[in-house]
């Protein structure tokens, strides 16, 4: 399932091209990578959608929403949390406090704490920031999580609010205009807390119909 999740989140950023290589000019045809990223994970939880639907294997079914949501986690809190260990550094640095794997360790140990509260924590998950290279690319990481959350939110209204043309216009609209004006032409608008808030509530609807399903599966197995 891996490889059929990949092929759709890459066939995204290809329809992504074609639809805007196609309609711009070549100086407006290259999108943004807040944008680009949208894309392909549109495709993807439309898959999601689609599997759980035409899917009854409880077994399957559960793979299918550990998936979902195990992807959501890594990419919405985790890459939130990468970014504001680097606003954190960044502040560091210009207050003059010396960058020292200590004062780095701990301030990202401190995120880990606060961002998975309830769960343990390893001593050695403070030296993690060390092997994560997209710090190398300053503020990279946060357009990970806007995208995911603009993605949620488009496939949500495409599977119930009928807005497919709005987002093929936004295919279509490549880089001429902000991404965020983009996104916002198509139904999410970033500089509300709103359209943030709507990809969390897919999240939990996820999160209760998994924890309904791994009872009921529970339940049946006791009962055998």
């Amino acid at each position: 399932m891996d490889d059929a999740f990949t092929l759709g989140h890459e066939l995204g950023h290809a329809m992504h091209s074609h639809y805007s290589m196609t309609t711009q000019p070549y100086e407006t045809s290259h999108y943004r990578i807040l944008a680009a990223e949208v894309a392909s994970t549109v495709n993807e939880t439309l898959m999601t959608h689609y599997l759980l639907k035409n899917e009854r294997d409880r077994v399957k079914r559960a793979y299918y929403m550990t998936q979902f949501l195990e992807s959501f986690r890594t990419t919405c809190f985790r890459q939130t949390m990468f970014a504001e260990f680097e606003r954190k550094a960044h502040q560091m640095a210009e207050n003059g406090e010396p960058l020292t794997v200590d004062s780095l360790s701990a301030v990202y140990r401190q995120l880990n704490e606060l961002y998975y509260a309830g769960v343990h924590v390893d001593d050695n998950i403070a030296l993690e920031w060390m092997r994560i290279p997209h710090f190398y690319n300053a503020f990279y990481v946060y357009q990970y999580a806007t995208g995911l959350c603009s993605a949620v939110k488009l496939a949500d209204d495409i599977l119930h609010g009928g807005a497919v043309e709005r987002y093929i216009a936004f295919l279509r609209s490549g880089g001429s205009d902000y991404p965020i004006e983009e996104l916002k032409a198509a139904g999410v608008d970033l500089t509300k807390k709103e359209s943030i808030l709507a990809s969390l509530d897919v999240f939990e609807q996820y999160v209760n119909e998994l924890d309904a399903l791994m009872q009921e599966t529970n339940i049946r197995t006791t009962k055998k």
